[in-house]
């Protein structure tokens, strides 16, 4: 394990530190991972496209951005590169 999850593992063990995951490496993560038994924390299934109105709300969003980009605008969710 690296030393980043491992500080992270610790702080939670700690009580420090409280954490709601989605997303893991390895994912999934293997049975007896220390995380599963870290108090103060909240693994999700990184599922969470198939909560219901998810797809709709997408296409919202989606819609929007092009109609913005579209009239001459520049979209709200742009992410810039450096």
């Amino acid at each position: 394990m690296n030393t980043g999850i491992t500080r992270i593992i610790s702080e939670l063990q700690a009580g420090r530190l409280r954490a709601a995951l989605d997303v893991t490496h390895p994912e999934p993560l293997p049975g007896g991972h220390p995380l599963f038994t870290c108090p103060g924390v909240i693994i999700s299934p990184h599922m969470s496209k198939n909560a219901p109105g998810t797809a709709e709300r997408c296409y919202q969003v989606a819609i929007q951005q092009i109609r913005t980009f579209l009239d001459g605008g520049e979209p709200s969710n742009i992410e810039r590169r450096r």
